[in-house]
């Protein structure tokens, strides 16, 4: 019997009543990252062979077309879900106007046997935040920042202690739409596990081209803090959310940004853009703790300029396809797998008390959605979700 997921059972797996991402799928999304450094300290190891891309091209030039991407992926050594368990599976996600459908089908590494096919548009969202709250807690326990601890609002810089400390740490999003809500819950969960004491008041500004869905997100992140989705979390607070976009007709638009920028203590891009969405000469990197970029997959495109990367003290990708990704055209060889930053094979050049900006740049790895898929699946059996179709 195959065990199928719909979007709608995802969606209510990964249900939260707060601001902050299950703990658990970002634990799972860990050892998956981990996995990548096949080194003898990893619990896990994982094979991830280069995706397959397929290009639709329609002979009526007025259909649209567009790239089918197939990920495939197997796990040796299993995951806290499911100890000592390989895991095979491939990911096949589609890129056209109306959207980016995915889904994620496992299978018994034994036999072949296809066992679930699992819903994967919003869990792809999910666990590529959930990789960069990974990478934005291990930056955060190495740099030595943590939050909350003064009573006032000024920033301060011990440069004996190697510490940064704030009293409400300041992130800045850009984009709007899942990709940014995901990862702006995800930098929250990463935060409140370095805030003392609770609760952590946060600062988000939201920085997009339309007003519109800038609004939204506004909403949605407000409903969840004020607990009218049906719940609050006393760890973190929303101190403030701010929407700036490109449709406002303020001469000084540009000027907010910048600011915005130069006062951010972590900043999230799940934009898309094909062009850098901020200037590198704006950002503060004695305050800045880190950039995720989670929006741009090809050579061609990039969210940040070659001035921000070369003042980030460290580069670290999700995996090896990332270094095709036009952010990294200046920094390329700089940079790192997070696989082996979690593993302890790579130490940071500068020293873990710089507090210079690691540059985080994630387009997502095969053996994230398989490990991702796997922790639904059990999730789905413990609460009898789902549907069962015989193959036979």
């Amino acid at each position: 019997m195959v065990h199928v997921l719909s979007e709608t059972v995802v969606r209510g797996l990964l249900r939260s009543e707060n601001l902050l991402m299950p703990r658990s799928i970002i634990e799972v999304n860990r050892y998956a990252l981990q996995s990548l450094s096949h080194t003898p300290f990893s619990l896990s190891r994982s094979e991830v062979p280069p995706r397959t891309i397929v290009r639709y091209k329609p002979p009526d030039p007025d259909t649209p077309g567009g790239d089918t991407l197939f990920k495939p992926a197997i796990l040796y050594g299993g995951l806290p879900v499911a100890p000592h368990e390989d895991l095979l599976g491939i990911k096949v996600v589609s890129v056209r106007n109306s959207g980016v459908p995915a889904s994620t089908s496992l299978y018994c590494p034994a036999t072949g046997s296809v066992r679930a096919l699992v819903a994967s548009t919003y869990l792809t969202a999910v666990r590529t935040a959930a990789g960069s709250a990974v990478a934005l807690g291990e930056c955060l326990r190495r740099r030595h920042i943590s939050y909350g601890e003064r009573d006032d609002g000024d920033d301060i810089v011990d440069h004996c202690r190697g510490r940064r400390r704030s009293r409400r740490p300041r992130l800045v999003v850009f984009g709007a739409g899942l990709q940014a809500e995901q990862h702006v819950r995800a930098a929250l969960t990463a935060l409140a596990v370095f805030s003392r004491p609770a609760p952590l008041e946060v600062e988000v500004t939201v920085i997009n081209r339309s007003r519109m869905r800038a609004e939204q997100l506004r909403a949605t992140l407000l409903a969840m803090a004020t607990g009218s989705s049906g719940g609050n979390d006393m760890t973190v607070r929303l101190a403030c959310v701010k929407v700036l976009t490109l449709e406002d007709a303020e001469s000084e638009i540009e000027d907010r940004i910048a600011s915005a920028v130069r006062r951010a203590h972590v900043i999230l891009l799940g934009t898309g853009a094909s062009v850098p969405v901020f200037r590198g000469e704006w950002m503060d990197p004695d305050l800045l703790a880190m950039i995720c970029g989670a929006g741009s997959y090809t050579p061609d495109d990039a969210e940040v300029d070659e001035v921000a990367t070369n003042q980030c003290s460290s580069v670290w990708i999700d995996s090896e396809a990332a270094r095709e990704v036009g952010d990294l055209r200046g920094c390329c060889n700089r940079a790192v797998l997070l696989a082996d930053v979690l593993s302890g094979r790579i130490v940071s050049s500068d020293g873990d008390s710089s507090l210079k900006t690691v540059f985080y740049k994630a387009v997502g790895t095969a053996v994230q959605d398989v490990s991702s898929s796997e922790l639904m699946l059990r999730m789905a059996k413990e609460r009898k979700a789902g549907l069962y179709v015989d193959m036979s």
